[in-house]
């Protein structure tokens, strides 16, 4: 029994040596303990996953010190058919979400990359309440996936990067 306990003991450490941890949980730096989550108003389904996830990390949400500043989610769609016969159509849905960050002294120190996600899935023209849940479905995955990306994005974040002079460009 103690030879188990000693090997999962083992396997632990020596995975959380090589930056293995479950999904979703976070090690924010000391300054983002507390962050001010600004998000378009027609973002509420976003904003819950955000508010959702911050927390689980132990972000207080509250005004003052550091903004998340959500500026855009868009959601791109392309379909075409595959099959007249069959009326299959396939739809390639695109998820862009764009972020800056900024300090207390209100300067947009950090603008990173917007966060692309892409999906497919095929259904039929037939079935317009399969294609509608499909869609609804696909979307909510890849926002999931983005607020993930978002949250490691912010996990490896340092201060020194927010005391650059005003005007110096910096990139992620």
């Amino acid at each position: 029994m103690r030879r188990r306990v000693l090997v999962v003991l083992l396997f632990y450490l020596g995975m959380s040596g090589c930056g293995f941890h479950l999904r979703g949980v976070y090690r924010f730096p000391e300054f983002l303990s507390s962050i001010d989550l600004v998000t378009p108003k027609d973002a509420t389904a976003l904003r819950q996953q955000l508010e959702r996830a911050l927390e689980r990390n132990n972000v207080l949400i509250q005004t003052g010190g550091y903004q998340l500043v959500i500026q855009a989610e868009n959601i791109t769609s392309q379909t075409s058919i595959f099959d007249v016969r069959s009326q299959i159509m396939n739809t390639h849905l695109i998820y862009t979400l764009s972020y800056v960050v900024i300090s207390p002294d209100q300067r947009e120190h950090l603008q990173g990359r917007p966060i692309v996600e892409q999906r497919d899935y095929q259904s039929s023209p037939g079935s317009i309440s399969g294609g509608v849940q499909e869609s609804d479905l696909a979307v909510s995955d890849m926002r999931e996936d983005a607020v993930q990306q978002l949250l490691r994005r912010l996990q490896s974040l340092r201060k020194q990067r927010f005391n650059l002079p005003p005007g110096a460009a910096w990139s992620e």
